[in-house]
This record gives structure tokens, sequence and C-alpha cells, in this order.
């Protein structure tokens, strides 16, 4: 069954945003797309939406959206700047070699290797994993409402139709005798007037019986013969 689910948790540095679709499926065929930082849940994860969902084509995203506050400028390291200066002086000292002016101190400690790197490098805590997990939570929850709403439309739906066949149903039932007796059953050429020599076209004779003729099953069931002598068959229907 087809579903829609999203959900949203706000942290300080950032928005946690999570997202999943279902298409109909006989088992459970996952798709997952999880930021970095919680790749380390994803089996937590697929569990949830296993024991939730049980079956189904399902696609689950989870992604991260920094605030505007949270970009804040790459850091830098002063004990770096601090030891690139001292070792700039003593070889200056030692060597005779100039300092930069005064206004190129900056430019050229900050071009340093390593004194402005910025650190990605994040962990995860058991405080965070709890917002994100409950919005993971949410949005399964969410899907299984919306698959819930859709099969109560299509319960809906058949309970209109299967009410309006028993309505068909019950109209026709005054004419269901008539059309069923005098039914035809079957066209034969074979006709058992002519095999007795009863024919009064071909054999210009007139039967000494009075019709209409029957044919009587094994288990009591009658079935009237006509004759169309116009055609040159027998017709045999329903008795009345």
């Amino acid at each position: 069954m087809t579903g829609y689910g999203k959900a949203t948790a706000e942290l300080p540095d950032k928005k946690i945003n999570v997202e999943i679709k279902s298409l109909n499926s006989k088992a459970m065929d996952l798709s997952a797309r999880i930021a970095p930082l919680y790749r380390e849940k994803e089996m937590e994860i697929r569990n949830e939406i296993s024991r939730k969902l049980e079956r189904g084509k399902v696609d689950f995203s989870l992604w991260i959206e920094k605030k505007e506050s949270a970009e804040s400028a790459t850091p830098i390291n002063q004990t770096l700047v601090e030891g690139y200066y001292k070792q700039i002086c003593a070889i200056s000292e030692n060597l005779g070699i100039p300092v930069p002016d005064a206004t190129d101190w900056f430019a050229t400690l900050l071009r340093m290797p390593d004194v402005m790197t910025k650190n990605d490098t994040q962990e995860l805590s058991e405080e965070e994993w709890a917002v994100v997990y409950s919005a993971v939570e949410k949005a399964v929850g969410a899907l299984v409402d919306f698959r819930k709403q859709e099969g109560a439309a299509l319960e809906k739906k058949f309970r209109e139709k299967i009410e309006n066949i028993h309505r068909l149903l019950e109209s026709v039932t005054p004419y269901e005798k008539e059309r069923v007796e005098d039914a035809v059953l079957m066209f034969c050429k074979h006709c058992l007037r002519y095999s007795m020599g009863l024919c009064p076209i071909h054999q210009r004779v007139r039967s000494p019986y009075k019709e209409p003729y029957y044919l009587v099953s094994n288990d009591g069931k009658r079935f009237r013969l006509e004759f169309d002598c116009k055609n040159c068959q027998m017709k045999v229907k329903a008795a009345q």
C-alpha cells in the first residue's frame, strides 16, 4: 500500500529532516539514504521501519540542514599562530633575515599550514540520537496513518460497489425466472419428431401426440422441446 510520512527535529545548530515513502510490494524492499553522522544507527532505523511497515517498497531519507548561526567562521588555531610567530622571529634573529612588516604579519601567519583548519569530525551523542530517533518514529507513524486512511477509502469504495451489485441483483430477480424458463439451452439439427417419422414438412405426417414434448433427465428435470420447421431445427428449452 502506498504511503508518505515526514518529520523534523530542531537542534541548536541544525535541523533534522526525515522523509519516508512506500509503494505496494509483497515483501519489504527498503532503500535508505542517511546523513553520515547517523549511519552508525542505520540498522536500528531499518529494524524500526521493518517492524512497523512489514512490507512495501520503501524509500527512507534522513538529512541535515545547517542553521545560519551554525555556519561560523573557520576557527584560527591560536597556539599554532603563536608557535609560528616565535619560530619566524627566531629564524630572523639567527639568520639576519628581516621580519615581515607589521601589516604583513597576519597575512603571513594565516597562510601557514593548519592555522585555519575546520574540523568536521563529529561524534553522535545519546541526547542528539534520542531526538533524531523520535523524528524517525514520527515519520514512520505518519506513513502508517497515511496507509490507514488509504485503506479506509478503499474499503468504503469496495462496500459501495458491493452494495450496488446487491441492488442490481435484487432488481433483476423478478425477471430471472422468466428469463431462465424461456431460455433456449440448445439448438439441434437432430429432430426427435423427424426421427419418429412425424415431420409435417418432409414426411407430411401429422403427429398423434399432443405437444409440447419434453426430455426428462435422470434426476427428474424436464426440458421442453420446440420445433422450428422453417429453419429445420429443434430447440431445447428449460421447462416451465
